[in-house]
Parts: structure tokens; sequence; C-alpha cells
């Protein structure tokens, strides 16, 4: 006697809704990653920016290269992150106002994956003299803003809407 099982309105064999069974648990479990993750694009991306003030005031080519090396590693520690809270998102639900704040995070977090790769990009071309280093700058800002605010909304969905706000 075969059992049957639904996937997408077709059938499959119990073997086949097992298998399907196990890659969301697969799914959830490596998507618990996320919050170990996430840290550290978030301070690698502020430090950078702290890097670059400092070259700046001191003119020291140490806090260049600092910089230089972080927004290299926000860009390569801002990819899986960006991946594992989609993983994470899998077994989730919303509702009310953090369904619109779950949409905004998960589309900022993916432009800040992204951001954080073009960003390092113009670090380098800029290190290599290819490029005026006041687009590597105006990239970091909005990369800065574009962090902030996904960890912000990512902190609205963990501690609840409003959370910043004082207890009355």
């Amino acid at each position: 006697m075969q059992i049957l099982a639904h996937e997408n309105g077709e059938h499959v064999s119990a073997q086949g809704a097992q298998g399907l069974i196990n890659n969301e648990k697969w799914v959830e479990w490596i998507g618990n990653f996320h919050p170990i993750l996430l840290h550290f694009p978030i301070a690698l991306v502020v430090m950078t920016a702290v890097a670059e003030i400092l070259a700046q005031k001191s003119k020291s080519s140490i806090f260049s290269q600092a910089a230089r090396f972080m927004i290299i590693a926000a860009a390569i520690t801002a990819t899986p992150t960006a991946l594992l809270g989609w993983a994470f998102s899998y077994s989730m639900t919303y509702e009310g106002l953090s369904i619109a704040f779950f949409w905004w995070h998960r589309f900022l977090g993916i432009a800040t994956a992204v951001l954080a790769i073009f960003t390092a990009i113009l670090k380098e071309l800029e290190v290599r003299g290819k490029m005026r280093k006041k687009f590597y700058v105006i990239s970091l800002i909005l990369l800065l803003i574009c962090t902030t605010a996904t960890g912000f909304l990512g902190g609205e969905l963990s501690f609840n809407p409003f959370h910043l706000l004082p207890n009355e």
C-alpha cells in the first residue's frame, strides 16, 4: 500500500513527503544561524565608516587599510547573512504592522548585501586609483544607512514594534 501526500497540489509518495519534511526542518535549522551571523556585517560596516573617518582625520594609511579589509569582510559576511535571513523567515508568521516591517527588512537585507559588495568593489577601484574616492564614500554612507535601517527593522521583528520607545 502506497501512502500519498500533497505537495503543491501534486501527489507524492510518503517517502517523498518525508524528504520534504526533512528539507523544511533543515531550512528552519540553518536559518537559526541568521541571528548569530548578522552581527558581523553590521559591526564591519560601522567600523569601516569609523576607520574612514580616522583615516581622513589622521592621514594615516593604517586606517585606510583597515577600512579596506573590513569592507571586504562585510561584503563576504553580508551575503550569507541575507541568505540565512531568508531561511530564518521560512517558518515565521507575522501579522499587523509586523508584516510591513518584515517586507522592508527582507528587501533592505538583500539591498544591504548587494550594496556591501558594490561598496567593496568601489573601495578596491579607489585604492588602485581607478575611481575617485567620493563615489566610494557615497556608497559607504548609503550602506551605513541601509544597514542601520535593516537592523532596526530586524529588532522590531524580534522585540515587537516600537520596542525602543520608553515604557509608560
